[in-house]
């Protein structure tokens, strides 16, 4: 999906920078203008859309300028969700009465049986 959206981009003229850091959203009138790069490299741009963590764009590359209370109870005392890794394969096979479905808790069971 991201290569479509990328060839879309391209074909629309659009242009894109790789293995770039953001060091700043850069903002005018309350609206995000141009990415200022860590080579010091400055970008304008209509849009701007950050595929950074939340924390990252408001803290860093926003300078904390929009933090508000709310925010900081969210970064301060919200709990951080343990990490998930899913892999999905597929196999030209049957396999009845095995569940379609393994989850962290049944994960020992099923290699076990």
């Amino acid at each position: 999906m991201a290569r479509a959206m990328e060839s879309r981009y391209k074909v629309l003229k659009g242009e894109i920078t790789y293995s770039a850091t953001v060091e700043e959203i850069l903002v005018e009138a309350g609206r995000a203008t141009g990415v200022r790069l860590a080579d010091g490299t400055i970008h304008r741009a209509d849009a701007i859309i950050s595929a950074a963590d939340g924390h990252s764009t408001v803290f860093k590359m926003l300078g904390g300028r929009y933090v508000n209370p709310k925010i900081e109870k969210r970064y301060r005392d919200w709990p951080l969700i343990r990490p998930a890794v899913t892999i999905t394969f597929g196999v030209a096979r049957e396999y009845p009465g095995e569940p379609q479905l393994v989850d962290g808790d049944n994960y020992r069971k099923f290699l076990h049986k």
